[in-house]
């Protein structure tokens, strides 16, 4: 016999509902529900599917109502448990959230891998501007090389213009080896004559090497004394270093220019590569094609050039940059009288400085002077030769200018030989000092 005090668990329900009916039925009837204009608002019946749901476990985790497939070889994945009472962080509804810049761990033996921030290389540059400045590249290397050419063609037309005397190969009278020589230097003779004199009597005025050191950046202008007392090639005697022109002159298989440069060498052991020689016409033409030039003149220069130069009339001035035409920077060069012949010198090299100064400063000058002076000029070196150099010389006008004379101070000492004055030195120190100064001496070590 049924006991009637606990009912069936259906029974227990259906009479909870009708309870639960009567009591809501009893206050809708005693609060009526609002209105809003002709629309009637109610609250919704609780639904019974809602009533009756069960509770959920939360601290076991549901199996999922179909299989899951796994991977051979690896463990299912297991959901760790969420706590209702305490939401992730960022979470909504206790949903966890997952953040766009870091995931959450994966759990130990999941068969997911964590998302990791790209570490692949950037990637190449477009390959449209890599063709541009290549092509570009390519263009300027093109002009430059088309403008090379085209100076150096201008070069060899003007040379073509020179007076060119075939030259020895070697100097017959020294071996080779005994020449000092190094790689980047260059040494020219520059010769300056008289040419309103007889071929007899001709003697080189100036005795200069111009020294293009590209190892030390620097071009390097060492005077000669004429009066210099060396040793004559080939002969038993001594003279004046100016006699040797007049000598070469007087020999059927040799020049004057050419026995002088075979001198030096003979005496100083140097390489001489090429030599130069300009008349006292070049030399005047080739300063009034650069407008003049700018020297410092004290005031006996300046009354010596008023009194010699036939056009001033005592109109020249005295002091720094004086602005000096072809004829008065002649007479500037061969003042003598008023000093010695190692300020003589020292004149000839502060004329060529600024020569070398003016053309720096206007380089495109070069094709209108070798224009007009390259007709007065005599060289060894063939129009070809003297293109490569005039081309290779461009650069050097930036160097920095360097002075030096033979014979060097302490080394010398006067004489007379011939019934002439001379200046006699000690050939073998003057040689090491001669080499020291042309193959070893850079510009800060200078005085």
């Amino acid at each position: 016999m049924a006991d009637k005090s606990n009912p069936p668990p259906e029974n227990r329900d259906e009479g909870f509902l009708s309870d639960f009916r009567s009591t809501y039925e009893e206050i809708i009837r005693r609060n009526p529900p609002k209105t809003e204009g002709s629309r009637e608002v109610t609250a919704p019946l609780p639904k019974q599917t809602e009533a009756l749901r069960p509770p959920v476990n939360r601290a076991a985790p549901q199996q999922p109502a179909f299989p899951v497939p796994q991977r051979e070889g690896t463990v299912p994945p297991v959901r760790p448990p969420v706590s209702p009472a305490a939401p992730a962080q960022g979470s909504m509804r206790g949903r966890t959230s997952f953040s766009h810049t870091q995931d959450a761990p994966a759990p130990q033996g999941s068969a997911f891998k964590p998302r990791t921030q790209s570490t692949a290389p950037a990637p190449p540059p477009p390959k449209k501007r890599t063709r541009k400045l290549k092509k570009a590249a390519a263009l300027i290397i093109v002009c430059l090389t088309v403008f090379c050419i085209g100076i150096y063609a201008i070069a060899a037309a003007f040379a073509g213009k020179v007076q060119t005397v075939p030259g020895s190969s070697g100097n017959p009278f020294i071996h080779s080896w005994e020449l000092q020589k190094a790689l980047g230097v260059t040494n020219i003779l520059l010769l300056g004559v008289d040419g309103s004199q007889t071929d007899a009597s001709l003697r080189s005025d100036t005795m200069m090497l111009i020294t293009l050191d590209k190892r030390h950046n620097a071009i390097k202008m060492t005077s000669f004394l004429r009066d210099s007392h060396v040793d004559m090639p080939g002969k038993d005697y001594k003279r004046k270093l100016n006699t040797a022109y007049t000598l070469g002159e007087e020999d059927e298989n040799s020049s004057g220019p050419l026995y002088v440069k075979q001198t030096i060498e003979y005496n100083f052991k140097i390489k001489i590569h090429h030599y130069v020689q300009v008349d006292y016409a070049a030399f005047r033409n080739l300063v009034n094609a650069l407008g003049g030039i700018n020297v410092d003149t004290t005031k006996a220069e300046a009354k010596y050039i008023n009194k010699t130069a036939p056009s001033m009339k005592g109109n020249f001035p005295a002091g720094e940059d004086s602005l000096l035409t072809g004829a008065q920077a002649l007479v500037y060069v061969r003042i003598r009288k008023l000093d010695s012949d190692f300020e003589r010198t020292k004149r000839q090299r502060k004329v060529l400085s600024a020569i070398l100064a003016k053309l720096k400063e206007h380089p495109f000058k070069v094709f209108k002077i070798a224009g007009e002076v390259l007709p007065q000029v005599t060289t060894d070196m063939t129009p070809g030769q003297l293109a490569r150099l005039g081309f290779s010389a461009l650069p050097c006008l930036g160097y920095e200018r360097m002075s030096y004379a033979v014979p060097a101070e302490g080394t010398w000492s006067d004489g007379w030989s011939n019934g002439s004055a001379v200046v006699k030195l000690d050939i073998p120190n003057n040689a090491s000092l001669l080499e020291y100064f042309l193959y070893d001496q850079a510009p800060q070590a200078a005085d």
